[in-house]
Order: structure tokens, then sequence, then C-alpha cells
């Protein structure tokens, strides 16, 4: 509670500080403040400078709103920040987070029933050319069986 209460006081000072931010963020998803640790994620991608942020940090946040779109049901928003996170991925050829992203993105498909969307998704895993995961993958592949 106390970092709660510092990193308060820091971001009423300047509002601009993406860490500060995402470190608001974990304090409140710990207090199971969901809905409003999303904010403070949104608030951090959008207040990270140029020399502040990376694309692992950026990708960091949007894992972690991904996350909590999940936990608080809005697979919807979970999908398109999924969407985001995979082309950051292959933007730095990080296939192993590409193939995680995917992965989030078959768990959405099968909680909503689209086996369609599914079949892509295992293509897009195949077109990697990639062990990692391959039994996550492979489950989902006999799904469609």
């Amino acid at each position: 509670m106390l970092g709660l209460q510092i990193l308060n006081q820091i971001l009423a000072q300047d509002k601009g500080i993406g860490h500060a931010w995402v470190m608001h963020g974990l304090a409140l998803e710990e207090m199971l403040c969901f809905d409003e640790a999303i904010e403070d994620y949104k608030r951090a991608l959008e207040n990270f400078t140029a020399g502040q942020v990376t694309v692992g940090l950026a990708i960091d946040c949007k894992e972690k709103l991904s996350r909590l779109y999940r936990i608080t049901g809005k697979n919807f928003l979970a999908w398109h920040m999924e969407e985001k996170i995979l082309e950051d991925y292959r933007r730095i050829n990080n296939t192993d987070g590409m193939v995680e992203s995917l992965l989030e993105m078959m768990s959405i498909a099968k909680e909503e029933n689209d086996f369609e969307r599914l079949k892509k998704l295992i293509t897009s895993y195949d077109e990697i050319g990639t062990g990692y995961c391959a039994d996550d993958v492979n489950y989902y592949r006999n799904m469609l069986r």
C-alpha cells in the first residue's frame, strides 16, 4: 500500500512517466483492481518516451493488458492486443514470442468456438517452422479432427 501511495505522489507531479504507470498498474492488480490497472497500462503505453521505451518493454505492457482483458472477460480486446503483440514479435523476429501470442489467440478462438480462426492460427504456427510449444498446438490441432 505504501508503494501505491508513493506512486500516486510521483504521478501527481508528472503524469508522463510511463514506468510509474506500469508500477502503479501492478500495485492495482495486486489489489484486484483490474479495470483500473488496465487504464494504467494504457497510460503507460501512451507515456513512454522514445528514450524510455524498448520493444520488449512495450510488449510486456501489452501482455499485461491482454492478460487483464482475458481476466475481465474482454476477449475481443485481448484478441486485438495479441495481434499487436504478434506483430511486435514478428518485427524483432522473436519466434518464441510469436508462438506464445498465437497460443493466446488459439485459446481465445477455442473459448469462442471459432474453429475457422483456430485453423488459421495453426497454419500461422506451422509457417513459423518451430517446434516450440508443439504439444500445446497439437492440443488445438486435435480439436479440429
